[in-house]
């Protein structure tokens, strides 16, 4: 495994929680992302970059950069080909999309869902540092409409939708909802154990 472990450990009086973070390298295009333990799970402390081709969308205003916000996939380009939960798609090796049970596990162990939103976001306890980037509407334009964050699970609950974990601007809180597979979405992967 391309990793390296940064031996940073972080203590949330708020939790009682320990934080090590951690790097590595994604030997497809060479980009260096940030990593999280949270509990048993370490996460992607940024958003995928990776080009997975069709499917795969960057932002087109100025303000925003892939390094800011990394890019927004289809759950199809999320998903690369693959079936089932769990499965590795667009992540790099060792790592793998997370479930719906990823999802639900993280959100109880920063505290529930009332509160978990605020310990993802930038500058929460958790230092997975989720930005609340613009979204893409239906006519293909991405606008600055930053009030909430959506980020795809490997679960599929329909022939044409896919659970997501949804984390709003002004609210402490975070939630799952189905959407259509054909809308664009964060990825945050997680380590295969």
């Amino acid at each position: 495994m391309n990793a390296r472990l940064l031996l940073l450990a972080f203590f949330s009086p708020i939790f009682g929680i320990a934080q090590t973070m951690g790097s590595f390298i994604d030997a497809r295009d060479g980009h260096e992302y940030k990593t999280v333990r949270l509990g048993d799970q370490t996460w992607m402390a940024e958003n995928l970059a990776w080009d997975a081709g069709e499917g795969t969308y960057l932002y087109d205003w100025r303000c925003v950069t892939m390094e800011k916000e990394g890019r927004k996939y289809t759950w199809f380009a999320a998903m690369q080909g693959q079936e089932g939960e769990g499965v590795r798609g667009a992540c790099p090796e060792n790592w793998r999309l997370p479930t719906k049970d990823d999802w639900l596990t993280l959100v109880q162990y920063l505290g529930g869902p009332s509160i978990a939103g605020k310990e993802l976001k930038e500058g929460g306890d958790s230092r997975m540092e989720m930005k609340i980037p613009g979204r893409r509407f239906s006519d293909g334009k991405f606008r600055v409409a930053r009030s909430e964050v959506h980020y795809w699970s490997s679960t599929s609950t329909g022939l044409d939708v896919a659970w997501c974990l949804i984390v709003f601007k002004v609210l402490d809180q975070s939630m799952g909802y189905e959407y259509d597979k054909e809308y664009v979405k964060s990825i945050r992967c997680i380590q295969e154990d």
